[in-house]
């Protein structure tokens, strides 16, 4: 959903994946509400993890491992404070594994 929905109505002619890119480092334009950067904050880490495992799917092998550590890790690491106050996650880190929370 953020990649393409989000994204889509706030990166302006910027590259998604460049778009993320600058998010994470801090490099954000402006005019975007509050609400939808809380979005942005809390999911663009994981976001980029899930494209890279994706892609090493589609162009290195089906045996990629799934990086269910490292999306329970970012979602937890969100840009700023208010994004880290808010609900972040649908995956659980008590399993270990990608499987859904229900709230």
């Amino acid at each position: 959903m953020l990649r393409y929905h989000v994204l889509d109505g706030v990166r302006r002619d910027t590259e998604r994946e460049v778009f993320l890119g600058d998010w994470i480092a801090g490099r954000r334009p402006g005019g975007i509400p509050p609400g939808i950067r809380a979005i942005i904050d809390r999911h663009a880490r994981p976001t980029v993890v899930l494209d890279s495992f994706f892609r090493g799917l589609l162009d290195e092998s089906k045996k990629t491992a799934f990086p269910a550590a490292e999306i329970v890790r970012h979602l937890g690491a969100g840009a700023t404070a208010s994004s880290r106050s808010a609900p972040a996650s649908g995956l659980t880190a008590r399993t270990g594994s990608a499987a859904a929370t229900r709230r």
